[in-house]
């Protein structure tokens, strides 16, 4: 629009961030006392010639120019058809020239086949496991333990598919990438206002997955299209839902042309806690594994597990009974770690991961001889997601009046590792936190960044306050 109003001798310029917000850019011009009626006329004639052909040329509409602005157009109405908000489950989106967008709020609508050949292999979100995930996290008590599914397949003109993802709207907090300390300050002000700065967000993938959310098709020549009709309407949904957080997440820190791609948008870029691999697991035993590893991190696992792995036995839990002690566990490691603050998760999933057929769910013991307690309860236990020959441990729980004695939780990793190789696994995907002790067993640790517009300036602004204190 300024290269257009300047061709036809009209000066104006860009009002952009952060003079204002970071997707409210707009044309920016100034009257003096040397401008007359007829220029101001001659200018919002040439805006309104030039805006049609503007939208036109960058595939927008006028609509996304008010929804950006927040202004009065009511983005209810257009939604309604496609809406969970209407009481039927999905419908297709109204095509595109080019590619057209399918909509689902359960993995159950799409088809198996589909969904688990683009990103089945990604990470723990395969079809069976969502369908465990969307049970688990429906019709509890607390707002924090519902979340709202939905899931997108793009396909080009031939029914190719171009680009698939999911996201759930859920209560977070907004801490929750934030550093340690930062939560902790917060968790403190929470124990007397429990949902003290959280808010409803949009997240591509949920807050218990990690991985590559997002299926795309970068060999498409209409790749940034297909993307660009996925958060049109991700955009709109999001007023619809009345979020005030969304977040695209678990990318690549060197893609620097998705970079760019959504910056431009108005993005900011946050960097998260790295993810842990380790890939080409070709061992039939621990022992194997370990004598690959370089004499320094031998001899961490010699000092730190093997000196103490006699006192320890695994036992598979493979019923409810012991549901509500190993709940316990997992909320000891929720109320210490801030690393990623989120909300605990429901009693609800802990059981369906234990009764679940791909979740291999074991407990730590101490042997007889080594714990003084009668009833020998675990010390530690582990829920992982098998996926083909992928292994997933997703969360733990610990007793942490044994961490530092036993080193229980080094030990616990150990037994992971022994685990997924006994079970024919060939990579470990060891998730986010802990760092060190995970590069201890040769994890290889991979940057990631996330992509986040809020509307919520005012609690972003208390935030960071916050931060600074």
């Amino acid at each position: 629009m300024v290269r257009r109003l300047l061709d036809d001798c009209l000066y104006t310029n860009l009002g952009i961030f952060p003079a204002v917000p970071k997707n409210c850019t707009g044309i920016r011009f100034t009257l003096t006392l040397h401008h007359e009626i007829g220029d101001i006329e001659q200018l919002a004639d040439r805006i309104a010639y030039h805006l049609p052909k503007a939208l036109k040329e960058e595939g927008r509409t006028i609509e996304d120019v008010s929804r950006a602005f927040r202004n009065t157009a009511d983005f209810s109405k257009p939604l309604e058809k496609y809406s969970p908000g209407n009481n039927r489950k999905s419908q297709p989106i109204e095509p595109h020239h080019k590619f057209n967008i399918t909509f689902k709020t359960t993995i159950e609508e799409i088809p198996k086949p589909l969904w688990d050949k683009l990103l089945g292999d990604k990470g723990a979100f395969d079809s069976y496991n969502l369908a465990l995930l969307e049970k688990s996290f429906q019709g509890n008590e607390r707002p924090e333990d519902n979340w709202k599914f939905s899931y997108y397949v793009v396909t080009d003109s031939k029914q190719n598919p171009v680009l698939a993802t999911f996201f759930v709207k859920a209560l977070t907090k907004m801490d929750m990438l934030s550093k340690p300390i930062i939560s902790k300050k917060l968790e403190d002000l929470r124990t007397k206002d429990f949902y003290y700065l959280t808010s409803q967000s949009l997240m591509m993938g949920t807050p218990l997955t990690e991985g590559q959310h997002l299926y795309l098709d970068r060999t498409h020549p209409g790749w940034k299209e297909s993307f660009m009709l996925l958060l049109d309407f991700i955009w709109a949904k999001q007023d619809y839902e009345q979020t005030d957080l969304l977040l695209l997440r678990d990318f690549n820190e060197g893609d620097d042309e998705l970079q760019s791609f959504l910056l431009d948008l108005g993005f900011m870029k946050t960097h998260t806690p790295a993810s842990h691999v380790i890939e080409n697991l070709e061992v039939s035993s621990m022992e194997e594994y370990v004598k690959q590893l370089s004499s320094k991190k031998r001899y961490h696992i010699r000092k730190d597990v093997l000196d103490r792995a006699h006192t320890f036995e695994i036992e598979n839990v493979l019923d409810l009974s012991n549901l509500d002690y190993l709940y316990e566990l997992y909320e000891n490691v929720v109320n210490h770690s801030h690393e990623i603050n989120t909300f605990k998760f429901p009693k609800k999933l802990i059981g369906n991961m234990i009764k679940s057929k791909k979740w291999d769910v074991f407990a730590l013991k101490l042997k007889s001889t080594h714990d003084p307690r009668p009833e020998r309860l675990p010390i530690a236990v582990e829920f992982s997601y098998k996926n083909g020959n992928v292994y997933y441990p997703i969360l733990i729980g610990l007793n942490y009046n044994f961490l530092e004695n036993s080193k229980v939780y080094k030990q616990l990793l150990y037994r992971i590792m022994e685990r997924a190789i006994k079970l024919g696994c060939k990579k470990i995907c060891f998730g986010l936190t802990a760092s060190l002790e995970k590069r201890k067993l040769g994890a290889v640790a991979k940057s990631q960044v996330a992509y986040v517009k809020t509307k919520d300036t005012f609690n972003v602004s208390l935030l960071n306050l916050i931060t600074s204190i």
